[in-house]
């Protein structure tokens, strides 16, 4: 493991029901490494389900509050975690499937937040993958990369097309 100073320590982690089996792998991984966890839901996989949504919706407002932290999302396949999040301004989620995507998404795009799909991404890859979005850092010695963040910044300040 990198030391603390090089990775992201405060994780927001959050589920619906079809991703609540690798959510409390991922989180169970988590914290046996030492990292803060604050988990949004779902708790209990027989709870009364909650609309991802919803779920989406509340991590994003604690990604934003809390901006030293990265988010984690988990759905059946991410895909619809992943739009969800997007709606939400100040929010960069990335759907990733390997190593590469994950490093990718931080160095380039600075994501904030990593969505999974439990039915297409085991753990042992899941854990992979989150450990280095965690521990990647966004690349700003690359003008290009900085120059497309301020960019969607301000489109999203600019409002939707």
């Amino acid at each position: 493991m990198e030391d603390k100073e090089s990775k992201i320590n405060l994780v927001i982690i959050a589920c619906d029901k079809g991703g609540f089996d690798l959510k409390t792998k991922i989180k169970e991984y988590l914290l046996e490494n030492d990292y803060v966890i604050v988990d949004v839901g779902i708790h209990l996989l027989d709870q009364k389900q909650t609309d991802y949504i919803d779920i989406c919706k509340d991590l994003c407002a604690k990604v934003n509050q809390m901006p030293a932290s990265k988010g984690i999302v988990v759905s059946d396949n991410g895909i619809n975690v992943e739009v969800v999040c997007n709606k939400f301004r100040g929010i960069r989620c990335a759907l990733c499937h390997d190593y590469y995507t994950s490093e990718m998404t931080r160095k380039h795009n600075d994501s904030n937040i990593l969505a999974l799909g439990q039915s297409v991404t085991g753990f042992e890859v899941a854990k992979q993958m989150v450990e280095i979005f965690l521990k990647t850092p966004f690349d700003r010695s690359v003008p290009e990369h900085w120059n497309r963040l301020k960019k969607i910044e301000k489109i999203e300040n600019e409002g939707a097309c």
